[in-house]
């Protein structure tokens, strides 16, 4: 198109010389009146021609303007409804398949970081003041019989107390109140299981939970 531009440009220029030249000639008779109009009529149909290719040019700039914003808007729609995992894991549930239609919001996998598991322990009131936020304890796993000690930290001790999970068994009687602590325990090569249980050891003497 800016080619196109400038060949009418060219061909203006062109003209509005031979114009030009012709009214020098008829300044002196030197031209006839046919010889001025005909000038004239020439040039002025090159400055139409110019004046085209240049709105044509606007009109193809504009055209151009709104495809590219266009594809802006597709790439971004894209972009939206592609779907990035916010964190490395395992995925534990499916709740859509691939090309399957979701509402926004929907949940598509459950995914879990199974690099670090945490067990949910509770300690009694009396084992309270023995347990602090970053502590290394010792987690003992049932495997098939035998008990293996994993290292583990303290991550999050509750602020009040509650009445013992059912499901908890430990070696003594359970106490009417406890307190749940959160215990991180690396888990590198993906022996431990959600929902296993396990056993805290908050020191040599102390009593498991």
């Amino acid at each position: 198109m800016d080619a196109n531009v400038a060949a009418h440009a060219a061909e203006r220029a062109l003209a509005e010389r031979e114009l030009a030249r012709t009214e020098r000639l008829l300044a002196v008779a030197a031209a006839t009146s046919q010889q001025g109009d005909r000038a004239e009529r020439e040039a002025q149909v090159v400055r139409e021609q110019l004046a085209g290719a240049r709105a044509a040019r606007g009109t193809v700039a504009g055209e151009i303007a709104a495809i590219d914003a266009e594809v802006a808007q597709l790439d971004d729609r894209l972009a939206r409804s592609r779907v990035v995992s916010p964190l490395a894991g395992t995925v534990l549930s499916r709740y859509a398949e691939a090309g399957e239609f979701v509402q926004p919001g929907q949940p598509l996998f459950k995914l879990a970081a199974l690099d670090t598991l945490t067990l949910r322990a509770y300690v009694s009131g009396a084992q309270l003041s023995a347990v602090r936020l970053g502590q290394p304890v010792t987690v003992r796993i049932d495997r098939g019989g035998s008990l293996d000690s994993l290292p583990g930290r303290v991550t999050w001790v509750a602020s009040t107390a509650e009445f013992t999970p059912t499901p908890i068994q430990t070696r003594e009687e359970r106490a009417e109140q406890v307190y749940a602590v959160k215990v991180a325990v690396p888990n590198p090569d993906g022996a431990l299981k959600i929902g296993m249980p396990g056993e805290l050891v908050l020191g040599p003497s102390a009593e498991d939970r």
